[in-house]
């Protein structure tokens, strides 16, 4: 709590994520939500750069799978 106790909300939010990648561990997509949740909330060069990392691995079929579902749904008419 310490680490977003009195922070601004946008602040906040980054260090929270910040420390749910380290407690994510080091698999392929062990910490899977946060490349969408950078790229959807606006840092998408960050976003690009953890798909990239897993994605420049071994890539399995499954990794290939969840990177292509990050991308932001388009808009209905």
């Amino acid at each position: 709590m310490e680490l977003i106790r009195g922070k601004p909300a946008k602040e906040a939010g980054l260090a929270a994520l910040q420390e749910a990648e380290k407690l994510a561990g080091s698999g392929s997509w062990s910490g899977s939500v946060s490349p969408r949740v950078y790229y959807l909330s606006g840092d998408k060069a960050k976003g690009q750069a953890l798909i990239d990392q897993v994605l420049n691995a071994k890539p399995k079929g499954s990794d290939w799978h969840r990177a292509g579902e990050i991308s932001p749904t388009p808009a209905s008419p």
